[in-house]
């Protein structure tokens, strides 16, 4: 993972990041049948939280397996440089109905709001839901589904979500606002 300073809108200009992180994780066995990565990445107060997906090779590298894991781990004070960090499984999640695309932590701390969903059907699967941190309760934000979620992000004032999102299956995703009051 790197992390680059955020560039000025206004200027052109090369950026390089400032930190990388070799993340691996502690629980991790080796399983031949079994294949995940982290799909999804937020930063809140200093640790790094990870959503990883689950893949099962035998059934196709494309099949989306129904469940996630949350890692985290606390990221390291110095400014610059390269670092090798172990990531803590927190929670898992089994059922939530495909792999976990996008994620982000709430201004508050207190909830992260993941997209959840598979479009290997052609169909408009994908979904919105938060799970607040403490209690570990989930609830969907909307009933509206997409056919693919790419990237989400908390207003400031927490009244809702910006989401990168297409209705349809091609490369053309648009910015959607989500209200955090379960209207859609």
């Amino acid at each position: 993972i790197y992390e680059v300073s955020e560039p000025s809108p206004f200027e052109k200009q090369t950026v390089w990041p400032s930190r990388t992180f070799t993340i691996t994780y502690s629980d991790r066995k080796v399983n031949k049948k079994m294949h995940s990565d982290c799909e999804a990445v937020a930063v809140q107060n200093g640790t790094l939280y990870l959503l990883t997906k689950w893949r099962v090779r035998e059934r196709g590298s494309g099949y989306p397996d129904d469940g996630t894991a949350l890692y985290q781990v606390d990221l390291p004070s110095k400014p610059d440089g390269k670092f090798s960090l172990v990531a803590k499984r927190v929670d898992e999640r089994k059922g939530i109905g495909g792999w976990v695309t996008a994620a982000d932590i709430s201004p508050d701390g207190k909830t992260i709001a993941f997209a959840v969903g598979q479009s290997e059907t052609q169909a408009n699967e994908f979904g919105l839901s938060e799970v607040e941190i403490e209690s570990g309760i989930e609830r969907e934000l909307t009933s509206e589904r997409f056919f693919n979620i790419k990237h989400l992000a908390w207003l400031p004032d927490e009244n809702g979500l910006l989401i990168t999102a297409s209705k349809i299956p091609n490369r053309i995703f648009r910015i959607w606002q989500i209200p955090n009051d379960g209207s859609d």
